[in-house]
């Protein structure tokens, strides 16, 4: 495995793809971020796989983004400014593709082929989200590589893992959150299972993958040794209902998940005067306050509501909605939240997008990244969810140009 990274630059003239030894281009990565001197070949496109490269370049990795000759499809997804379709200005690409270099390189033909495995031999990570068996079938899969690289992380990202009877499915969001045991949770009991919005199995896969392939590259650089790190983003969406699938291997009368939706407590979503707010009862303790906050007292004395568990699953519930409802109608938002936290229950507006960039949590923790791009001009993103105190992520260039990096790496 490489230990000091240096890039393999071939010639212009040279045909041949072999590895050399060159002095590393221009733009160094940064030295003090916690993946400083990490090299990562980043063969993805769509979410998972570029918020999964994403997450390691944020932190100092230097990626490098190898794209179609027509660029990443996903440069044509938008939105994009006053929706006039431009590959440099899509929202998306964007986004997750920050603190990347873009070369572009047809590797569905030997000649791209011979350079992907040159750039192979000098860098410690691969990811890829090509459907199983395509990275092999031109002559890149993980034996081939690791030949190459000993020491080689080679992460696939795909909906089902490589192998098994559902590995050639085709998995997007909606697939990734059906089969994957998320929908059947969400939405009102009389009414159809509802996919939660925003691409979110991708986002929670892509940040799994990250994870797994620092956990596979720690092991690579304190044994020299590489491997095949497999992520199915169905298996990722199932390990979020760990306490579900514990309730269904209990069988019984409530082994099967039974939806609530957000019309009633312990968890509901209530209007106000000028919005909506969304209220979760965790405790006794929570039951008690709000009872005693709404001037609800007298429910306690109820036996079916006089603790929080007999509350989550008594089928009653609905007869205090329009109790809750009458008084929540009294006030506004930013009262009822106020008022409510410093009470310590969990209750929060539900804010537009644009409320964000108001936020002064965000304000104060300096969450949201402020860049400057060639073509896209300036534009807000948001940065790291997390703060490290001594090796700080950062967005250090914005996406790449297509194809930007081909000069640097002599492929032009």
């Amino acid at each position: 495995m490489p230990q000091s990274w240096k890039p393999c630059v071939r010639s212009r003239s040279s045909a041949a793809s072999r590895p050399c030894s060159a002095d590393p281009p221009e733009n160094p990565p940064m030295t003090n971020q916690a993946l400083s001197g990490v090299a990562v070949l980043d063969l993805t496109t769509g979410i998972d796989g570029p918020f999964a490269t994403k997450m390691l370049g944020d932190l100092g990795a230097r990626i490098i983004k190898v794209e179609p000759l027509a660029g990443d499809p996903s440069r044509a997804w938008g939105p994009f400014p006053d929706d006039e379709p431009d590959p440099e200005r899509s929202a998306h690409f964007l986004y997750l593709n920050a603190n990347k270099e873009s070369i572009t390189l047809d590797i569905t033909r030997p000649a791209g082929q011979r350079v992907l495995r040159a750039l192979c031999a000098s860098v410690h990570v691969v990811i890829e989200n090509f459907a199983p068996g395509r990275m092999a079938s031109w002559g890149l899969g993980y034996a081939e590589l690791a030949a190459i690289n000993p020491g080689l992380v080679v992460t696939s990202v795909t909906p089902f893992g490589q192998f098994g009877p559902y590995a050639h499915w085709k998995g997007t969001d909606i697939v990734r959150q059906a089969i994957g045991g998320w929908m059947v949770q969400g939405g009102r009991p009389d009414r159809e299972p509802l996919k939660s919005g925003a691409n979110l199995s991708l986002y929670i896969t892509g940040a799994c993958a990250a994870g797994a392939t620092l956990i596979a590259h720690h092991h690579a650089a304190a044994t020299g040794t590489g491997q095949h790190v497999d992520v199915s983003a169905m298996e990722v969406m199932i390990t979020c209902s760990g306490q579900e699938v514990y309730r269904a291997s209990q069988g019984g009368p409530t082994a099967v998940w039974k939806r609530t939706g957000h019309l009633q407590l312990p968890s509901m979503i209530v209007p106000c005067r000028d919005g909506s707010v969304g209220i979760n009862l965790l405790f006794d303790r929570d039951w008690k306050t709000f009872c005693a906050w709404t001037g609800m007292e007298d429910v306690l004395q109820d036996p079916e509501f006089d603790s929080i568990g007999k509350l989550r699953v008594s089928r009653r519930t609905g007869e205090l909605n329009e109790r809750i409802v009458r008084w929540t109608l009294q006030h506004d938002r930013r009262w009822l939240v106020e008022e409510g936290q410093r009470r310590r229950l969990a209750i929060a507006d539900i804010p537009e997008i644009p409320d964000l960039f108001e936020s002064p949590q965000h304000i104060a923790r300096g969450f949201l990244a402020h860049v400057e791009h060639p073509e896209a001009g300036s534009y807000v993103q948001p940065g790291a969810p997390f703060i490290m105190s001594k090796t700080p992520w950062r967005v250090t260039r914005p996406a790449p140009l297509l194809g930007s990096a081909n000069e640097l790496w002599a492929l032009t």
